[in-house]
């Protein structure tokens, strides 16, 4: 039974229809949820394809906003008319703590992942590894605090700077599921190892060292890169492709 187009009645118990929407450089998803559970995510490229999908579906009951740049007034006025529109900013209460010594810099995916690796592992120390444009490298404590960690050059931003900051090299791609051997044959090949190599080597050196700290340590690996080194890593990892979409949505679940 539909209530409002959202609530889904379960044995005379209902389930919350929400949607978090996470707005990147390049690109715009929103994952739909059932309380907890993720359903199906879309990904756009523009602002009024968003607002077309979401004005023609079924209605959320709360929808968790969250962009690295200003969105369009007309796109979050199009969202509020759908649902109960919420934002992600620095005096939002969050389901768990922080110490960063300047939370208006800390970016929104980097909370939403450490509360999503929170939700998943509660009460366990963990290591959230994001391999995007950049790789973070985010701890939470048993105690459910995200203290901060590091970020560093993204597998792609390694080998677009190896071509475009010298003066022989070329820019090159690793192609997905391409196989990298240790040794290069050719500067393609050299440069694929370099990079994609190193990536690897630093994720496993910042994990040994958490875990010198934290012997129970968990390391959730997510990001669009996390595939190229799932594999590969040596230490035991759970993977989740949606860690931030998962993340907005605890948010959402702890204010709404």
């Amino acid at each position: 039974m539909h209530v409002s187009g959202a609530c889904v009645s379960l044995n005379g118990q209902y389930s919350m229809y929400t949607l978090a929407i996470d707005i990147g450089n390049a690109r715009i998803k929103a994952g739909h949820f059932r309380q907890e559970q993720l359903i199906k995510v879309d990904t756009f490229t523009a602002y009024d394809a968003l607002e077309r999908t979401v004005s023609g579906g079924d209605r959320p009951d709360a929808i968790m906003l969250a962009a690295v740049a200003p969105v369009p007034e007309r796109t979050k006025q199009c969202l509020g008319r759908v649902g109960e529109l919420w934002e992600l900013n620095p005096g939002l209460p969050l389901p768990i703590g922080y110490a960063y010594d300047t939370p208006e810099t800390l970016g929104h995916d980097r909370l939403a992942a450490a509360a999503a690796s929170w939700a998943i592992f509660p009460q366990q120390p963990s290591l959230v590894v994001d391999c995007g444009s950049c790789i973070t490298y985010d701890y939470v404590s048993p105690q459910g605090v995200f203290d901060g960690g590091s970020i560093s050059p993204g597998l792609q931003m390694r080998l677009t700077a190896m071509g475009t900051l010298t003066a022989a090299l070329p820019t090159v791609e690793l192609h997905e599921q391409e196989a990298v051997p240790l040794t290069g044959k050719s500067t393609r090949g050299a440069l694929l190892s370099g990079a994609f190599y190193g990536v690897l080597r630093e994720i496993e050196g910042f994990v040994q060292a958490y875990q010198q700290r934290q012997p129970d340590l968990r390391t959730v690996l997510s990001g669009g890169s996390a595939a190229f080194f799932e594999s590969n890593l040596k230490t035991a990892i759970f993977v989740e492709p949606h860690l931030v979409l998962k993340g907005l949505n605890q948010i959402l679940l702890f204010n709404a």
